[in-house]
């Protein structure tokens, strides 16, 4: 079946180009374009949201809301699991009041959903351009469809070694390359991601455009109460103080060396030594760091809030190997209802990534009035700005040293991180990604 159709699509590829088979055409007026636009919302409703997967219903939540003159043809995954999900029913509400504007199209293609079920889609009834937030571009799509393709990061290019088969083989050289070539513009989510684009796959500088992702403010600028955070502390087992990090628990985002750093913080700040609470750590490395005097935080830990990917039995086990095995908690996927007061409840953020596309944890936490520790490489720099403590994420001294400097933070010192943290991330929000990516679609489809 699936060679039938694709001898259908050379057919029809073929016909194009004698003018037989044309997608329908876009109206022009003379202040703005009206077009249809296809949405690629395959990762947009699953449960479980990671940074690509929130990146893909925010920025289809905030177009919609935008109310532009433009149809929208939704592409969803025809489960039922998906269609009965919240976001998805939130979507649908959204959209009541525009059914003749936003359309959603379940594809219920188990297998190939993109190469097979969103490519024939392109054929069937093309829209005027195709938009794919957190995915690949199909090989068989119609080319009279051009695409618009977001890159998130080009992570595989720097850490080889940390990705898993299946990552290299869907997110390698080969198919960045590939995704490249058959996108008419490119959206890259940092400068950082765009330099990456530009240089390691030879793509023209003007093909690749730049739109910062967005925090949710509807989250993440509620005022959250002590009362909350405490119930929030309660429902995961959090006891005492906490350092944070968000994110999939998997080898780039570096986590055995913060959890090393971890234990270099609380050896600095307790009495007893390394040795003495089983630490795998010299005493003159913890008293290098500088005496504390962390008598306030005798309870503090380390809480990894994310979903176990690939290659994560090195980190499960890295609390024991340094010592501090009762002190870091791993909650596994927290829901976006509970992370804001998770983030708010924190005494800081710590996000030492290898590399990032984007980083948006950061935001969060700077939102809800959380300092962060981010790394000094790849995008953090730009989503972190002049607010951010920044650390090498190589060097576990450093990190442990970056953690100290916030803690060490007196009052007056610690509320002006916060407010400038507050202003920073309220630059970047969803409406203006989705303003930006709209201008992007209407020049490709003119």
């Amino acid at each position: 079946m699936f060679v039938i159709w694709c001898l259908v699509i050379v057919i029809m590829t073929m016909t194009t180009g004698l003018g037989i088979y044309d997608p329908p055409s876009i109206f022009v007026c003379s202040l703005f374009i009206v077009m249809t636009i296809g949405y690629d919302a395959s990762r947009a409703f699953v449960t479980q949201k990671t940074g690509t997967e929130t990146y893909s219903f925010q920025l289809l939540k905030a177009l919609l809301e935008l109310n532009s003159p433009h149809t929208f043809w939704v592409y969803v995954r025809g489960s039922a699991g998906e269609e009965k999900s919240r976001a998805f029913r939130d979507l649908q509400s959204l959209a009541l009041g525009n059914r003749q504007r936003v359309k959603f199209i379940p594809i219920s293609w188990l297998y190939l959903w993109t190469q097979g079920g969103l490519a024939w889609e392109t054929w069937r009834n093309p829209p005027d351009i195709l938009f794919i937030p957190a995915h690949v571009v199909p090989l068989f799509k119609n080319p009279r469809v051009p695409a618009v393709v977001t890159v998130h990061d080009l992570g595989l290019e720097y850490l080889p070694h940390y990705g898993s088969w299946k990552e290299k083989l869907y997110l390698g050289w080969f198919m960045e390359e590939l995704r490249a070539r058959l996108a008419a513009h490119i959206v890259a989510v940092s400068e950082a991601t765009k330099r990456d684009v530009v240089e390691k796959l030879h793509v023209p500088e003007g093909k690749v455009s730049v739109v910062y992702e967005g925090v949710d403010l509807s989250n993440y600028k509620l005022r959250i109460t002590n009362y909350e955070k405490e119930k929030v502390k309660r429902k995961y087992g959090i006891k005492g103080e906490y350092i944070l990090f968000v994110g999939t628990v998997q080898p780039r985002k570096n986590l055995v060396r913060l959890i090393e750093a971890f234990s270099l913080v609380k050896g600095a700040g307790e009495k007893k030594s390394p040795k003495e609470k089983g630490l795998a750590l010299k005493n003159s490395q913890s008293q290098a760091l500088g005496n504390l005097g962390l008598g306030n935080l005798p309870t503090l830990q380390l809480v990894i809030a994310g979903k176990p990917g690939w290659n994560y039995e090195e980190i499960y086990a890295a609390p024991r190997k340094f010592g501090v095995e009762g002190r870091v908690k791993f909650l596994d996927f927290v829901p976006s209802k509970d992370l804001p007061v998770l983030y708010a409840g924190a005494k800081l953020l710590c996000l030492p990534s290898l590399h990032e596309g984007f980083g948006l944890p950061v935001l969060e936490s700077m939102s809800v009035g959380t300092p962060v520790v981010i790394s000094n490489v790849s995008s953090l720099p730009e989503v972190g700005g002049s607010v951010a403590e920044y650390v090498d994420p190589n060097d576990v001294k450093e990190i442990a040293r970056g953690i100290l400097r916030v803690l060490r933070y007196d009052k007056l010192a610690y509320h002006a991180k916060v407010e400038r943290g507050k202003e920073w991330a309220a630059r970047f929000s969803w409406k203006n990604a989705a303003r930006e990516t709209l201008k992007i679609l209407e020049r490709v489809a003119q």
